[in-house]
C-alpha cells in the first residue's frame, strides 16, 4: 500500500472517529460565552457561577456561559493575546506587562461610561452614581482624598503617570488608567517557616524560632544569598522582572540602608526600577548566578507546595507575593512574612479587555459585577488578597483584628486547628494582617515600594529578547540546585 493511501485512509479514520463530527457541529456564538484570562485561585468560583446565572436572567440568554483560563505568567498572557491571536474577553494582568500590552496595541481604552463606579469630573473628583442593574460602585484608592498621602500618589506617580505618552490605539496622549482596572495589589518579601529554620538536617542552625525569625528581618533580602551559608535551601520565583528587581535592590542594598528615610529611600529605588539599561540587567544577572547551587526556582503559584502543612512540604525561606504568603498562612500557621528595610517591588494585576475580545458587552458587565462592593468583598476573601477598592480593604481589615480562630475558620479563611485563644493564633493572626494589608496594618511597606518597568523596553529590543536572556538564568540556577 502507498504512503499516499495509508494516509487518505489515517484521515479517513481520524474524521470517523470523531473529527467530522466535530467538524459539523455548529460553533458556538461568541455572544454565548464570556473567556476570562486570570491567575490560579484568583477568582472565587461561587461568584463566577452567579455572576453566569444572574446574565443569563438579564439578558434571556440561556445558553450563555463563563469559560475561565488559568495562566501562570504574565509572559504567557502576552503570547496568548499577541502571537496566538487570542479573543480573551478580560484578562488580569500586572502592572509592568499592561504597559507592554497598550505599547503592542493589544487592549481597548474602556469605555468609562459603562463602568458604573468609574465616574469622575474633569478634576479627577469621583462623582457618586446609582443606577444600573448592579446598583451604586466605588472608586479605588487613589481618588480617595483622604488616601492622598499613601496609595493614591503612589499609583499616579509610579504606574499611571509613568505609563507611554502615547500609544499607536489613541491619538494624543494616554494613561494606563485608561486601559486598565485595578484589580488586586501587594508586596513583594521574604516569606519563612522559623520553625523549619531552627534545625536543618538534624544540625542546630539558629536558637529559638525568635532567632530565626530575627535574622530574616536583620538581614532583608540578603537572607535569600546567606541562606546557604546556614545550610538552608532559599526559593526565588519563576518570574524575571521581581527577581532581577530584587537583585537591583540587593546591589544597592549598603546605600538604601543607609538613607535616612523611606522617602529618600524611594529616591534611590524610582530611578533604579526604571533603568533597564544592558548593564543594570547584567549585574542583576551576574548577582543571581551566585545563588547556582544554593536555589530552587519555584513556579509562580507552587507556594504551598513548599510551605504548606503537608507532611511533604519543606520550605524554609523564599522569595514571595504577599497573597501567596497568605495563602501558605492559611495552611501552615508557622509561616512568616517580611518586607526587606531596603525596599520592595509591588505589584499591581488588573481588569483589562483585549482589542480583540469576543464579547466585551459581557466583559463590561463582569467588570461592574466584580467590582460591586459585596462582590469584591468576598472575592478577595477567597482570593486573600487586597482589593484596591477602599472601603472593601478596610471593613476586612476591622472585621478580620477581631475574629477569633473560630471565625477565620467558619470563612475559611484559615485551614488549620488552633485554640481561639492561643498566643500562637494571635501572632498569626497579626502577621496575617501585616502580609495582607499593607496599607491598613501599619506597615509602612508601601512607603518604600517601587514598581519594576518591563524589561524590553529599551531601544532596539525585540519582544521576549530580553526575558528570553533572564528565564536561561533562572534555568541554570534551576539546574545548579
Amino acid at each position: 500500500m502507498s504512503k499516499k493511501v495509508i494516509a487518505i485512509a489515517m484521515v479517513v479514520i481520524l474524521l470517523v472517529g470523531g473529527g467530522l463530527t466535530a467538524w459539523l457541529v455548529t460553533r458556538t456564538p461568541r455572544r454565548d460565552i464570556l473567556r476570562i484570562g486570570n491567575w490560579g485561585h484568583f477568582l472565587c468560583p461561587d461568584l463566577v457561577s452567579e455572576f453566569q446565572a444572574h446574565h443569563r436572567q438579564v439578558t434571556g440568554n440561556r445558553n450563555f456561559r463563563v469559560r475561565v483560563q488559568e495562566f501562570a505568567a504574565n509572559q504567557s498572557m502576552y503570547t496568548a493575546l499577541r502571537y496566538n491571536r487570542s479573543d480573551h474577553d478580560i484578562m488580569a494582568p500586572s502592572d509592568y506587562m499592561i504597559e507592554r500590552l497598550i505599547s503592542r496595541n493589544l487592549l481597548q481604552p474602556l469605555d468609562t461610561s459603562r463602568l458604573f463606579f468609574y465616574n469622575l469630573d474633569n478634576y479627577g473628583n469621583r462623582i457618586p452614581v446609582t443606577g444600573g442593574e448592579y446598583g451604586e460602585y466605588e472608586r479605588f484608592y487613589w481618588y480617595e482624598s483622604n488616601f492622598d498621602n499613601s496609595v493614591p500618589s503612589f499609583f499616579k506617580d509610579q504606574v499611571f503617570a509613568a505609563a507611554p505618552t502615547r500609544t499607536r490605539m489613541v491619538e494624543g496622549e494616554t494613561v494606563i488608567d485608561r486601559f486598565a482596572i485595578p484589580y488586586f495589589y501587594g508586596t513583594m518579601g521574604v516569606m519563612y517557616d522559623p520553625t523549619r529554620m531552627v534545625s536543618v538536617g538534624g544540625v542546630s542552625t539558629f536558637a529559638d524560632t525568635d532567632a530565626a525569625s530575627a535574622w530574616i528581618e536583620n538581614n532583608g533580602w540578603a537572607s535569600i544569598w546567606e541562606a546557604q551559608n546556614n545550610g538552608i535551601v532559599s526559593f526565588i520565583k519563576q518570574n524575571a522582572r521581581d527577581t532581577y528587581g530584587i537583585a537591583q535592590l540587593m546591589l544597592n542594598r549598603t546605600a538604601l540602608l543607609n538613607a535616612a528615610d523611606d522617602e529618600a529611600r524611594m529616591e534611590i529605588i524610582r530611578p533604579l526600577f526604571a533603568d533597564t539599561s544592558l548593564q543594570q540587567i547584567t549585574n542583576a544577572e551576574n548577582l543571581l548566578l551566585t545563588l547556582q547551587g544554593s536555589t530552587v526556582i519555584e513556579s509562580n503559584d507552587n507556594a504551598l507546595t513548599h510551605f504548606g502543612s503537608g507532611v511533604n512540604t519543606s520550605g524554609q525561606l523564599g522569595l514571595e507575593w504577599n497573597v501567596s504568603a497568605a495563602w501558605a498562612m492559611a495552611s501552615n500557621h508557622n509561616v512568616r512574612y517580611h518586607v526587606p528595610t531596603e525596599g520592595t517591588n509591588l505589584w499591581v494585576d488588573s481588569l483589562v479587555i483585549p482589542r480583540r475580545a469576543g464579547n466585551v458587552d459581557a466583559a463590561y458587565a463582569f467588570i461592574n459585577f466584580i467590582m460591586n462592593q459585596d462582590n469584591a468583598r468576598r472575592n478577595a476573601d477567597f482570593v486573600k488578597g487586597t482589593s484596591p477598592i477602599a472601603e472593601v480593604a478596610q471593613n476586612q481589615f476591622n472585621e478580620f483584628s477581631n475574629f477569633t480562630h473560630a471565625d477565620f475558620y467558619r470563612e475559611e479563611i484559615i485551614f488549620f486547628d488552633a485554640p481561639a485563644n492561643n498566643q500562637d493564633f494571635i501572632d498569626w493572626r497579626t502577621n496575617f494582617l501585616y502580609t495582607m494589608f499593607p496599607l491598613e496594618s501599619g506597615s509602612n511597606a508601601l512607603d518604600r515600594a517601587g514598581i519594576k518597568r518591563y524589561l524590553d523596553r529599551h531601544p532596539g529590543n525585540t519582544d521576549f529578547e530580553r526575558e528570553i536572556v533572564l528565564m536561561m538564568t533562572a534555568v541554570m540556577l534551576y539546574i545548579g540546585s
